[in-house]
């Protein structure tokens, strides 16, 4: 059962958005509107950063006797998906003080970042421009380097937009590493491939990263993918009779001394 000052707290919670809910929003004016809806967001965050460090918590314990596993039984609870409750502990996890095995206290993984978050001033596209960003770095960058970047965006993600945040952090990339050189371990670390669910009609979707080994002779396995998305998309030749044969799977060398050629 909750404690009296927590069952205090959410009364109160529910009793001011309640008063919010009764407002008459058509008699305010454009920048009262903008002002509330500020407040709003940055409430509403506020809970995120709650419900979030709720499921964190619940995954770090045993709670079999109410159910199942910790994403299973907050599933359960709040009528979401498992995937949706271990998406709210990953994403506190890096945002979370955590301590040793021998109780020593451990600074988060990302310290400016969670100094913002918990603050209500940042959403979770901001975390996940961040995180990327500090995902994607190859693995030579130092850790001081690193510190330095994330706490670089997360100064700067307190005021721009998510896509903003992308821009920047992507010219930040540019910037730590401008020769973009990734060795094949950074890549071995995104490298994967997700079959989802099989759908009614039999057909799953595909996601995944490819190296840029595989990328060239995976895309002519699919010859109906648009030009717009795969832009190798094989050509169908015609034999002198006009029907279709098979598609090379690589071009025939020019005849020397034709310029003309066409692969």
């Amino acid at each position: 059962m909750l404690a009296i000052e927590v069952g205090e707290a959410l009364g109160a919670i529910d009793a001011a958005l309640a008063a919010l809910g009764k407002l008459d929003l058509t008699g305010l004016t454009g920048g009262d509107l903008l002002e509330l809806a500020a407040r709003c967001e940055r409430a509403a965050r506020h809970h995120d950063v709650i419900r979030h460090d709720l499921s964190y918590e619940l995954h770090q314990r045993d709670v079999s006797e109410l159910g199942g596993a910790g994403h299973k039984v907050l599933a359960d609870w709040l009528r979401i998906t498992p995937a949706e409750a271990r998406r709210r502990a990953r994403v506190s996890d890096p945002l979370t003080a955590h301590t040793t095995v021998t109780g020593q206290p451990l600074a988060p993984v990302q310290p400016a970042t969670a100094v913002a978050w918990r603050d209500g001033r940042l959403d979770r596209e901001h975390l996940r421009v961040i995180g990327r960003f500090l995902t994607e770095l190859p693995l030579e960058i130092t850790p001081e380097i690193r510190a330095e970047a994330e706490a670089f965006l997360a100064e700067h993600a307190v005021l721009l937009r998510p896509d903003q945040l992308q821009r920047l952090a992507e010219r930040l990339a540019l910037t730590i590493n401008p020769d973009g050189v990734f060795t094949d371990e950074d890549r071995n670390r995104k490298r994967s491939v997700h079959v989802g669910r099989q759908h009614l009609d039999g057909m799953s979707q595909v996601q995944g990263w490819i190296t840029p080994n595989c990328g060239p002779t995976s895309r002519r396995c699919w010859p109906n993918t648009p030009p717009r998305v795969c832009a190798t998309r094989p050509i169908k030749a015609r034999s002198p009779t006009g029907s279709p044969t098979r598609p090379r799977s690589r071009p025939t060398p020019a005849p020397s001394g034709n310029a003309n050629t066409t692969p």
